[in-house]
C-alpha cells in the first residue's frame, strides 16, 4: 500500500533525508575503503522504475556520492543516485521522495552495519601500515644511531640488546651512551692494526 503525504510532511521528510545524507558523509570521511556496500530492502522499487527488481539492493557509498544499487543483473547493474558529490564541494541530491522514504524506512537498522565496515577498514589499513613500517626497517640498509658522548678517549665495550624487534647496540660511555637501533643484525667486528674505516650497520 503506497502512502499519500501532504505537502508539510513532504517537507519533513524531505529534512529528515538531508540530515540522514549529512550523517552519512561525516560517517564517509572516517572511512579507509574505497567503497561501503551494504545490504538493505527496498520491497518497492519496481514503483521507482517498473523493470527494477524488488531484491539484491545495497547501500553503495563511495568517493563520487550515495547511492542505490542493484546487482540482480550482473551485466547490466542498476544505480540509482541519493547523493553525488561535484567540484568544489558542491553536492546533488534527488528530489524522489518515493527515494527519499524508503532510505529513511531502513537507516536506523543499516546505519550500524555501515559503522562496523568503517571501524574494519580503519583496523585493516592500521595492520597493513605497521607492516609495511616493520619491513621497511626491516630491509632498510642503514641504522639509527643516537649519540650522548661525553669528552673522553677511553675505551669501551658494546652490549647487544633486542627490544620490540629491534637490535639495540649499547655503549657506555661514563655518564653517556651511544646507541645503535636497527632492525637487522649488529655484527661487531674484530679490531685490527689498519686504519677504521667508517661502516655503515646494517
Amino acid at each position: 500500500m503506497e502512502i499519500k503525504y501532504t505537502n508539510k510532511e513532504k517537507k519533513q521528510i524531505k529534512r529528515a533525508f538531508h540530515n540522514v545524507l549529512d550523517d552519512l558523509d561525516e560517517l564517509w570521511k572516517l572511512c579507509e575503503s574505497k567503497e561501503i556496500n551494504i545490504h538493505i530492502h527496498l520491497d518497492n522499487a519496481s514503483k521507482i522504475n517498473s523493470n527494477y527488481p524488488n531484491w539484491d539492493w545495497y547501500l553503495l557509498l563511495n568517493d563520487n556520492g550515495i547511492y542505490f544499487l542493484n546487482t540482480f543483473r550482473r551485466s547490466n547493474l542498476i544505480k540509482v543516485t541519493l547523493e553525488e558529490r561535484q567540484p568544489f564541494g558542491m553536492k546533488r541530491r534527488t528530489n524522489n521522495y518515493l527515494l527519499m522514504v524508503m532510505l529513511l524506512k531502513e537507516y536506523e537498522s543499516i546505519r550500524p552495519k555501515i559503522k562496523t565496515e568503517i571501524e574494519e577498514s580503519r583496523s585493516r589499513k592500521e595492520t597493513e601500515l605497521n607492516l609495511f613500517e616493520e619491513l621497511e626497517q626491516k630491509y632498510a640498509k642503514e641504522a639509527t644511531v643516537e649519540i650522548d658522548i661525553p669528552a673522553t678517549m677511553n675505551k669501551h665495550g658494546i652490549e647487544v640488546l633486542e627490544e620490540n624487534g629491534k637490535a639495540i647496540g649499547e655503549i657506555k660511555l661514563g655518564n653517556g651512551t651511544l646507541r645503535i637501533i636497527t632492525r637487522g643484525t649488529i655484527l661487531l667486528e674484530k679490531e685490527t692494526k689498519q686504519p677504521v674505516k667508517e661502516k655503515k650497520l646494517v
